[in-house]
Order: structure tokens, then sequence, then C-alpha cells
């Protein structure tokens, strides 16, 4: 909110929270507290609990997409696995709009037989038989879990889980063989380590020769030459499993050197060394255009350009069919379609309004109780779990879970609850210290409402075998008789002392 409200009747307060008000909960600030008048004279003392305020936090199972060996861990290694360990993430740049790689750290158990909400989204896939399937793909985190929602092109919101509605795109890895949103991992990864982009003639080189395994020690940079001898040198020598005749067969029938690498699990350039000498190479257009076609692949074709007309992007329809983004290039081409440029996209959305064609929310539905987790990532604090982008805890200071007491003696105004609520929903992005998140309840309210007294207690979850209680409170100058009509149990003391925290 840009001004605090006050009401001086309670019926306005069934307005409060409608989707209409706009909230700024990036911090945590007195201005969203909304407060209406206190018509009482007689003091008395208002106690507030706030059970389950906590940090956002994922299933153990839920699968993390970070730098391993991918033979092994195809789809990621579940967030329970990582605990107490460090490496790389594959995380999004909601500002560039591409994948990058982070470093992810500070990885834990946040909480203990958590309430949970089991988000349910809808994916389109490509079965054995080549034929598009509607498959399922589910995330189970706590309900004050952000996920990144697509809201146009370029154009993202976090979106509490619980708030999720049917229809909500999801963003997603678009996870392709070795490429992810249309970029190799295996050089992203590179790219980190370096700190900064690698040039054209540099490549990235897998030691064993595994190139699914992306452990970081296996990688190593070379010049594209040096990397084309080496694979020159063990053009027989490193796969018996590849059949050169067939190889070169498939190529003639239409394959070309992605889609054979991705079809036996190696790079592109292994298949290139052991056939480009045996075959007559074509140009992409040409690979295209060599493929057998049907009247079913006609089909995909015209339904293809058709969405691509409509302003759907070659990278949403390359998610959707779950085909490399020049083959959605090649079918809008063979459909008669003209390519659009970038500018010519960007202009073009601006005018329609397109619901999302894959990674649709079905529906949002209350879990099972279970132990939950969290991590770091540095720099953009987000990460891709189960093939979608979920936030992250920003900082090791931000307490994952803590019991809230509030207790104030109001002068005019009383605190309206569902703000409450809200307020403690603007510290999930917020990173400070135990101490300092207590006091500061402490402080906004006083803005919100000018009591005569309030004191907050933060019960916080252990750290390191530490419990941690932090107490604060506050009281006018003019509370006078007022003293009596707090209780002695609520701060434990004999008199009332001015803000202050101790453990």
């Amino acid at each position: 909110m840009t001004e605090q409200k006050q009401f001086n009747d309670t019926s306005m307060l069934s307005a409060l929270g409608s989707r209409t008000t706009e909230y700024d909960l990036s911090e945590p600030k007195s201005d969203i507290f909304e407060c209406f008048e206190n018509t009482t004279s007689r003091p008395y003392v208002i106690n507030i609990e706030i059970p389950e305020w906590s940090g956002m936090c994922l299933a153990g199972d839920t699968l993390v997409d970070v730098a391993c060996d991918e033979s092994k861990f195809p789809k990621g290694i579940a967030i329970k696995d990582l605990v107490g360990t460090e490496g790389l993430v594959f995380s999004f740049d909601e500002q560039k709009n591409e994948p990058v790689v982070r470093k992810y750290y500070n990885v834990r158990k946040t909480r203990e037989n958590s309430e949970t909400v089991k988000v349910t989204f809808k994916k389109i896939r490509r079965n054995n038989d080549g034929k598009f399937e509607t498959q399922h793909g589910t995330m189970v985190m706590t309900p004050d879990h952000p996920v990144l929602v697509q809201k146009g092109l370029g154009i993202f919101e976090w979106v509490l889980a619980n708030d999720l509605k049917p229809s909500d795109q999801l963003v997603v890895e678009q996870r392709q063989g070795d490429y992810i949103r249309g970029k190799q991992r295996h050089r992203l990864i590179q790219e980190y380590l370096y700190g900064r982009k690698l040039v054209t003639e540099e490549h990235v080189h897998h030691v064993d020769l595994n190139h699914i395994n992306n452990t970081p020690d296996n990688l190593e940079v070379l010049l594209m030459s040096d990397h084309f001898s080496l694979h020159m040198k063990n053009r027989y020598m490193w796969d018996d499993a590849l059949d050169v005749e067939q190889l070169v067969l498939e190529y003639n029938n239409g394959a070309n050197f992605h889609s054979l690498s991705k079809k036996y699990g190696c790079d592109g350039s292994t298949i290139y060394a052991r056939i480009e000498h045996l075959v007559n190479k074509r140009t992409q257009s040409e690979a295209l255009g060599a493929r057998p076609s049907s009247i079913a692949k006609k089909l995909i074709y015209k339904e293809c350009n058709d969405y691509y007309q409509q302003g759907y992007t070659i990278y949403e329809l390359s998610s959707y069919y779950d085909v490399h983004a020049t083959t959605i290039m090649g079918w809008v081409k063979k459909a008669g379609g003209t390519l659009r440029t970038a500018h010519e996209t960007s202009a073009l959305r601006k005018t329609v309004e397109l619901s999302g064609l894959n990674h649709r929310v079905v529906s949002v539905e209350p879990g099972e109780k279970q132990d939950v987790y969290n991590m770091e990532v540095e720099d953009t604090e987000c990460f891709f779990a189960e093939g979608i982008v979920v936030h992250n805890c920003p900082k090791t200071h931000q307490p994952d879970f803590a019991h809230i007491s509030i207790a104030y003696v109001p002068r005019y105004l009383c605190i309206e609850s569902k703000s409450l609520k809200l307020y403690t929903f603007s510290y999930r992005s917020y990173g400070c210290f135990m101490e300092s998140t207590t006091n500061k309840f402490v402080d906004d309210i006083v803005a919100a409402c000018n009591p005569y007294w309030v004191k907050v207690q933060g019960i916080f979850n252990p750290r390191g075998g530490i419990d941690l209680n932090v107490n604060a409170e506050y009281y006018s100058i003019d509370i006078g008789d007022y003293l009596e009509y707090i209780p002695q149990h609520i701060f434990g003391k004999d008199k009332i002392h001015v803000p202050v925290f101790y453990f």
C-alpha cells in the first residue's frame, strides 16, 4: 500500500485484502497494516498468536536441478539428499529472461511435520511412439512458498503456492537433452566457473567422455580445434555401442547430428567426428526437408503455425511439442508461415492475451504433513525444482520458523487481522537477524496504531542447537493507570522495560 488506511467503522473491513488492493510486500513496513477505530473507552489487552510464521520450504523428495552426473540423476537430486552440501544449481535470471548457474549452500531441514499443499500442473510430452500425450507434474511445498508465474512475454510474477489459480502458467526449464531453455547446460556451468561468457572458439569437453556427466570436475574448456582432434582420436574407441553404419543410415534418412546425439546420449560433436567424412553434410533447412512427411505431420505443422501466428513464441512452442526450436521454425515454414523478429513478437504480445500452452496449473490442494527443507542460492535467489522456478530463503539470518506472540493495549486504533497476516508474509523475502525481526514487529505496530503498550515475543526454531527466544516491548509516557490492566504473566516482570531483547 502506498498510504495507510484507517476506518471509522468496522463495516468497511469486508473490502480488506481484496484483489483490487495493491500491497507492496517486498519488505515489512508499517503502512501494510490497516486499522479501524477503537470505540471502547475502557482499557483492555489484545493478544495475538501467530503459531506458524515461517520461511518457504519444499517437501524432502523434491528434485532439484543441480550440476551432477545426469546418467545417475536424470531429473535432479532430492533436496533432502543435498543437506550439508554445497554446489551449483540451475537458476533463472528474471531480468534477462534466461537460465543461469549459481552456487547453492545452506541446505537444511527447516520444519518437521509441516502443513503443505500439492500443486498439480499439466505438461505435454512425446511418448516412445512419437505421439504427444498429456502428463501431469506435481510439486509439494508449504502454502507460502513463492512460485514464478509467467504473466506475459518476459513478464513474471512471484505467486504464493496457495494463491496459484488453474491456468496460471509456470516458468519452466524447457529442458531438452543437454539444453535448458535453448542453452547448453554444461556451457552454462563453465561460464559460471570462468566468470564470463565463453567465446565461439571455446568448447566444453567432458573429461570422462560421458556427455551427460555435468559434474563440474568433469568439465574443461578446450579450443574447438583441440576438442575436434580429441574426438577424432577417439572416433572408434570411446563407445563400441555406436554403430557407425547405423549412424550413416539414419543420417541419410533425414536425421541430423543433434537428433542422433540426443537419441544415443552423447554430444553432437561425437556424432560429427564419426560420420562427417562418410556422409554428404546437409544444411539445417535441408536436414528438415529430408525427413519423411505424413498427413499426421502436416496436421502438426498447421497446428504449430496457427499457434505461432496467434503470437506464441518459438521457445513456447518448442516446450509444448518437446522438440528443438529449429524444428519449430521448420514446421512454421512448411505450413506456409513467416517467421517474426523478436521485436515483432514483442509488439504482437502487447496486443493479445494468450493462455499458457504448457505447464499450466491444474489444481492446488492440501498435501500431507511432512518434513520440509530449504536451500539458499546466491544472486538470483531462485532455482529449478521439479522443472519449475521456485524461490529460496534469501539470507541465512532469516528465521525459518517462529511462534510470534503479540499483546498490546490499543489507544484510538486497532490493527485489522487480515493486514497483520499480509505483514507477516512480507518477511518472506526480507533477511534480518531474529532479534531485529522481533523489534521491528514492535516498531511497525507502534507506527501503525500508536498503542499505550505493546509486547512481541518471538520463539524461533533452534539454529546450531541453540534455542533463541526474543522479547521486545514498548510503552508510551502517558500510560499511567493503564499499567494495572497489563497482565503480569505476559511479560513476566514487575515493571515495564524499554524495548529490549534477550536470550
